[in-house]
């Protein structure tokens, strides 16, 4: 199902259903997509991961000084509870930087692996705009709570708040980024998959932002345990669990990695339902142009009936452009060798097809057949395909 375009409407229709509203936002969110926001992805990326992993240093060392500096100004607290505590802070900072270097690498490449479709920016841009305005409340808010309440804490997480929001809005102004690409031909289940994927890897992405922040602001509360003072030995442990909780984001990269492959798993299992139409059409299909090549190898040997005009009256007319037009079904839906099989008797059909020659070629490489690609390929631009031309002058191929 292909999806209709605005764009199709006269220039003057298009201003009469546009609010003026969409016009300045949709403005606003270009100049930002082309300006503001154009390195800010990587430059967060770059600066929270640095000081996430150097700040899982700086958490070991202070974890290791506050088991000892706790009992000492907690004469409650045993100390040697509090040193085998502290100690193993150190070992669970050590795994969880190991696993954050080696894993965090691996979210972007995982991204840029498994591409996906979206029909239009409009789902990408209203998210943005809601994540954006979100960011900006959370930054007021902070400010508000920190100056009534004469506290900090409200101020950073409102700062943290912003940070993530607005990258949120980056990632959705740029949904390129996530390897979503922005096509007029994509079906309601590709959208539906489209927009799910754009989810799951928007979270994937947010990964290093969560990580760095929850590091820093697991060091910022691991100072109130050193300058606070607590009543009750509760309250103490509440402190050091709220640590632990927010130092926790050092485990997001290898967590959130798993929990993205168990996700596409099942996104892979939605989309191979929901291609069971077009893998059934294209069956159908083969089955018929085998049932065609069969009559016809059948009527070379013995003599069938014929019309009037001679042509044999057993065998049905074989649609060269039906064939290719499946064959391109079949590219879709992933179907190469069914694709194969189609474009090999579409060239049956017209030998001269060039670009039959060419889509073969094509399917050919989806299934590592290069030679058989390579020789299709010249086929095709012996018979003057543009494409095959370029693709042989461009690898300089002879």
């Amino acid at each position: 199902m292909k999806h209709s375009d605005d764009s199709a409407g006269s220039p003057s229709e298009k201003k009469e259903h546009t609010g003026i509203t969409s016009i300045w936002i949709d403005n606003f969110l270009d100049y930002l997509r082309k300006g503001y926001f154009s390195d800010f992805l990587k430059w967060n990326v770059d600066w929270l991961t640095k000081w996430g992993l150097n700040g899982l240093y700086v958490s070991a060392i202070l974890g290791l000084l506050t088991s000892i500096y706790v009992p000492y100004k907690y004469v409650q607290v045993e100390f040697s509870y509090s040193i085998a505590t502290g100690l193993t802070w150190v070992l669970v900072c050590i795994l969880a930087h190991y696993t954050a270097v080696k894993f965090l690498p691996n979210l972007d490449n995982i991204i840029k692996s498994t591409p996906t479709k979206l029909t239009s920016r409009a789902f990408t841009d209203s998210f943005a705009l809601v994540a954006g305005i979100g960011g900006v409340a959370a930054l007021i808010a902070g400010a508000y709570f920190a100056i009534s309440s004469e506290n900090v804490d409200p101020m950073v997480y409102g700062v943290f708040a912003f940070i993530f929001c607005e990258y949120l809005m980056s990632l959705s102004l740029s949904p390129e980024n996530l390897g979503i690409e922005i096509t007029e031909k994509t079906t309601a289940g590709e959208e539906l998959l489209g927009i799910l994927s754009f989810i799951m890897k928007g979270f994937l992405r947010l990964i290093p932002v969560m990580f760095g922040s929850g590091i820093i602001l697991g060091i910022v509360r691991t100072f109130d345990i050193w300058l606070g003072d607590v009543e009750y030995i509760s309250q103490l442990v509440g402190q050091v669990s709220a640590v632990g909780r927010l130092t926790a984001a050092a485990f997001l990269p290898v967590t959130g990695y798993l929990a993205f492959l168990l996700y596409y798993f099942s996104i892979d299992i939605l989309a191979s339902i929901i291609a069971i139409p077009q893998k059934l059409d294209s069956l159908s299909s083969n089955n018929n142009v085998v049932a065609t090549e069969s009559k016809v190898t059948s009527s070379s040997t013995n003599e069938d009936p014929q019309d009037d005009s001679g042509n044999d009256a057993s065998v049905p007319p074989v649609d060269f452009d039906e064939l290719m037009s499946k064959g391109g079904a079949c590219i879709q839906s992933k179907d190469y060798e069914s694709a194969i099989a189609l474009y090999t008797s579409a060239i049956d059909v017209n030998e001269s097809s060039g670009e039959a020659f060419y889509k073969r070629a094509v399917a050919y490489s989806k299934v590592n057949n290069k030679k058989d690609a390579i020789k299709d390929i010249k086929a095709a631009a012996k018979l003057g395909n543009e494409k095959a031309i370029k693709y042989l002058d461009q690898r300089n191929i002879s």
